[in-house]
């Protein structure tokens, strides 16, 4: 039975109980209500009593369930979509846009043709909860270099994995991420060319598509999760920071670090 109606029914018969009493106070010796009121009163009070406390009970279940880690973003490593190679040429990817052309032979960092490889990684976005989340987004919080002060960049958010449309909506809007090992929630991170220092944050934002980080990539990354639960009630946010640095083939290194170590708190 739903809270809110334990609630009314609980109110409702411990209410009348209330009334009778007051009314037998009130009236004294003129209130005489038949042999069976009273029982009936009592009985009626009894079980609205019952249905208010269950429905505290019920409402702290809730609120604990509700403060417990709904989100979690994951890196898997190489072999897993969190790392992509590619090949394209630096005009399919100016800095953060980019269109796959071919795969890549994975460590590759010679031009093909005309074209270069590519890496990008991802992170893998887990629902903790027994039941689908919905309108989850990603977006960078803070940024900054290893030696520099954090710069907070605000609601800017990272692309859905395949969120490909002009407009990216299903990474502005948030999507839906089922439980456990949900196979098609990655977000995009970051891209760079194995051939070149620059990199680029995949920010779901038009403006922001063509935004590079001068290399040799190493920034740390303050990041926040958010998502609801289908009834429309908002899980707690789940705040991730990683270190993002170049590694010796040309690619990413991303490594999981506290926040405090990173310098955002």
């Amino acid at each position: 039975m739903r809270r809110d109606l334990l609630l009314l029914l609980g109110g409702t018969l411990t209410g009348a109980l209330i009334g009778a009493v007051l009314a037998d106070g009130a009236a004294g010796h003129a209130f005489a209500p038949a042999s069976w009121f009273w029982p009936v009163a009592g009985i009626c009070g009894g079980i609205g009593v019952v249905l208010l406390v269950v429905a505290v009970i019920s409402g702290l279940r809730e609120s604990a369930a509700h403060k417990k880690p709904a989100l979690d973003l994951v890196f898997e490593g190489v072999g897993t979509p969190c790392v992509y190679d590619f090949e394209a040429t630096e005009q399919d990817v100016p800095l953060g846009t980019w269109h796959t052309l071919v795969p890549a032979v994975t460590g590759s960092a010679s031009p093909v043709g005309n074209t270069t490889a590519h890496t990008l990684v991802r992170l893998h976005v887990r629902d903790l909860r027994p039941r689908p989340l919905t309108a989850v987004k990603v977006r960078v919080h803070e940024l900054r270099g290893i030696r520099e002060p954090a710069r907070n960049v605000h609601v800017d958010y990272l692309k859905w994995m395949h969120d490909d449309g002009e407009g990216h909506v299903r990474s502005l809007q948030g999507t839906t991420v089922e439980p456990g090992n949900d196979c098609r929630a990655y977000i995009d991170l970051a891209t760079r060319s194995r051939l070149g220092e620059n990199f680029a944050l995949e920010f779901a934002q038009h403006h922001l598509r063509e935004w590079s980080i001068t290399g040799p990539p190493a920034v740390y990354l303050h990041l926040v999760a958010s998502g609801q639960e289908e009834s429309g009630l908002h899980v707690p946010d789940c705040h991730r920071a990683f270190l993002l640095e170049a590694s010796p083939d040309g690619g990413f290194n991303v490594v999981p670090k506290a926040l405090s170590e990173c310098g955002f708190l």
